[in-house]
């Protein structure tokens, strides 16, 4: 009988002793698992810096970085940086405001940490306009500097110079060049512009894959098709970007410009193209050639296809 007991007594000892041992074990892992969800607590709770993007128009001859007075018409140039820590730049928006509205001039996609742009750009008819310019990085911080331009007193516009009639021929026209120095008021066939290839700012051609009848800038995407030979326009170094853009101005409204205040005001930077295409008599666009002068085209008359011609009318600036 006590050895019985004494068996028993051992047995109730070693079960108590493993219950101990459980549960501390089980206390033990309660405690790391409370530790664990406070680090990961703490770990998910933690800010995050966020990234900085930064801006500056720099100064210099030429340039413009604060309010400043012009005429209406004139040109300016600026030149900005921007930089953003451990991330990229990635949009450049400009935007010109003014009483009654807001005319956006460039609105682009960039990827790079640090950003430099330089560009000329024109003021418009209006008596003050604010100039923003915004950059964004990859993570949507934004980032603007601005200046204000007013007009000049005293300014007037400018008399306008109209060229009339204009006769360019197709590229296998063999009557009339196609293509036309402005300034000089000079049509010249494809071999001998090759030669004045900075003088020429407007060309003209048939196309048959669907632009048809097109007025286009040296430098827009032309079908290597169209214009062959040692002089074609892939072998050109020097290629000047005129800009068009379709109006709404009617005839007679173009024939009523004496200045250069609708000139100005009916270009659209942002959707000026590098060719008017498809062109009907009446149409009326408004352009800014490489050099920077604005003008309006008035087309007279379209005959043809790629043996063909067109005639129009050009109110310049002086």
């Amino acid at each position: 009988m006590r050895i019985h007991r004494y068996v028993r007594n051992c047995s109730s000892g070693i079960a108590q002793r493993s219950v101990m041992k459980i549960d501390g074990l089980m206390r033990m892992l309660v405690l790391s698992i409370s530790l664990l969800s406070v680090l990961f607590f703490n770990a998910c709770n933690k800010e995050v810096e966020p990234t900085t993007i930064g801006i500056k128009l720099l100064s210099g001859t030429g340039l413009i970085a604060q309010d400043t007075t012009l005429k209406a018409g004139d040109p300016f140039v600026i030149s900005l940086e921007a930089s953003t820590e451990g991330s990229f730049v990635t949009n450049l928006y400009i935007a010109r405001t003014f009483e009654g509205g807001t005319e956006v001039i460039v609105d682009t996609g960039i990827h790079n940490a640090t950003f430099n742009y330089t560009r000329s750009f024109n003021k418009g008819v209006h008596s003050s306009e604010t100039w923003i310019f915004r950059v964004k990085n990859i993570e949507g911080v934004w980032s603007s500097t601005s200046f204000t331009l007013t007009n000049l007193p005293g300014s007037n516009y400018d008399t306008v110079r109209e060229i009339t009639p204009i006769t360019l021929g197709a590229q296998q026209c063999a009557s009339n060049g196609s293509f036309f120095d402005v300034r000089n008021n000079m049509i010249y066939f494809q071999a001998d512009a090759f030669n004045v290839q900075d003088s020429i700012e407007l060309l003209y051609y048939y196309d048959p894959a669907g632009d048809a009848n097109t007025i286009s800038s040296p430098n827009a995407n032309i079908d290597a098709t169209i214009y062959t030979g040692a002089s074609a326009l892939s072998n050109w170094t020097n290629k000047n970007e005129s800009r068009f853009y379709k109006t709404t101005i009617n005839t007679a409204q173009y024939d009523a410009v004496v200045n250069d205040s609708l000139l100005i005001a009916s270009y659209d930077q942002l959707n000026a193209k590098r060719k008017a295409k498809n062109l009907q008599v009446g149409d009326v666009y408004s352009f800014k050639t490489e050099h920077g002068k604005y003008g309006l085209f008035k087309i007279l008359t379209v005959t043809g296809a790629e043996t063909g011609t067109v005639q129009f009318s050009i109110k310049i600036q002086q």
